[in-house]
């Protein structure tokens, strides 16, 4: 079986199909085969494939070219099981832990002060500001009101973006349509690299009953909640109370669906 932290998105494929053919009794080469004609009909060389690209592929042009060889609910299975991968897959590389930056130390061997304050005024791209963060994350009682926004306002979207900013630990909040085109954040970094697992999460919830994906990738909670033609993507520190976060995205809701 590949390895999702090393393997190429080809090699991900083949190991997953090469499982599914053994359980369902096919010969190894019947459904990896399906692929190369797809992915040669796309024009896509296999050794350069991205998790991206195979993402758009599942469905429906794999989805279609499988249907004759699978059953619905194995061919279901394959395709659910290896976005679940490609999506790992993906947040490992945004979430990628960067070096740690070398300070200097007092004769003490601890970090100065200066040095401190440094670091605190250096921070890229925080755009946050201090009434649009709860520092301590008070004992939280009550249940979240239903809340709605039209996400084609770049007014509520700030809106948006201030209310779940309040929330102790969140470090950053995207808008994106779920093609994952990105249009509106407020973060640490850059997050135009995370529109593409977005949209490979919001395709992978449409498929299930449930409208949420928390996961914890590289120390950073992960937290996407589908809302109509849009999915707003929220990271936090792994010490969130992340009943809270899942609370306050499943109250969310479009304008026109309250």
């Amino acid at each position: 079986m590949a390895n999702p932290e090393t393997a190429t998105a080809y090699e991900l494929a083949t190991s997953a199909l090469a499982t599914a053919a053994q359980e369902q009794g096919l010969p190894a080469a019947a459904l990896s085969q399906v692929l190369d004609r797809v992915l040669a009909a796309q024009g896509l060389p296999a050794g350069q494939l991205t998790s991206g690209q195979l993402q758009g592929l599942l469905f429906p042009e794999l989805d279609r070219a499988y249907s004759g060889v699978l059953e619905d609910e194995p061919r279901q299975r394959l395709l659910r099981t290896l976005s679940e991968q490609l999506v790992a897959q993906e947040l490992d590389a945004v979430f990628a832990p960067a070096p740690a930056a070398e300070t200097e130390l007092d004769t003490a061997g601890s970090q100065t002060e200066t040095d401190t304050e440094d670091a605190a005024e250096s921070g890229e791209d925080w755009e946050f500001g201090e009434d649009e963060f709860e520092f301590e994350d008070p004992e939280y009682l009550a249940a979240p009101a239903a809340r709605s926004y039209d996400l084609s306002s770049a007014a509520d979207q700030n809106s948006l973006i201030a209310e779940l900013g309040r929330v102790g630990g969140v470090q950053s909040v995207m808008i994106c349509r779920q093609n994952g085109e990105v249009v509106q954040a407020r973060s640490l970094k850059d997050l135009t690299a995370l529109g593409s697992v977005v949209a490979a999460t919001v395709l992978l919830l449409r498929g299930h009953a449930l409208r949420l994906m928390s996961a914890q990738v590289g120390g950073t909670v992960v937290c996407v909640r589908p809302l109509g033609d849009y999915a707003v993507a929220v990271l936090a520190d792994p010490e969130v109370n992340v009943g809270r976060l899942l609370g306050e995205l499943s109250q969310l809701q479009t304008e026109n669906a309250a």
